[in-house]
């Protein structure tokens, strides 16, 4: 926890604060740590007060072209503006840690397909 939550005003991360007071804390996880994941899996238990690991907002900062040189690139294999590919969100916390996911996958439709520029989500992509 203490990788990505910081005091609104400063200081150290203290546990026990953040237990009783997680509105004093913001999760800096979208700028620090998606930007460099190709996939992120989420299984946090997420409480109504504590910050979100990616908000609605974060999501399209992801999707922003980065400068990344040191990524091959090859013909067939382009490098992509930004390197997050897939985000799973395995504690099933509808508008929770992961903001975007609004409802719960099944066995039958495991996958939700999530367009952060329109804030939109459909089970299966389309022509």
């Amino acid at each position: 926890m203490e990788d990505h939550l910081v005091r609104k005003n400063g200081g150290p991360f203290n546990f026990q604060e953040f237990q009783a007071h997680p509105e004093r804390y913001a999760s800096n996880f979208s700028r620090l740590i998606a930007p460099y994941a190709s996939v992120i899996i989420n299984g946090i238990y997420y409480a109504p007060n504590d910050p979100r690991l990616i908000s609605i907002p974060n999501c399209k900062e992801l999707l922003q072209p980065s400068n990344m040189p040191w990524l091959p690139s090859s013909p067939g294999c382009p490098r992509l503006p930004h390197r997050l590919l897939a985000l799973c969100d395995i504690s099933a916390d509808p508008g929770g840690a992961m903001e975007f996911m609004q409802s719960c996958t099944t066995i039958d439709h495991p996958f939700i397909l999530y367009d952060a520029e329109s804030n939109t989500s459909k089970e299966r992509y389309c022509l």
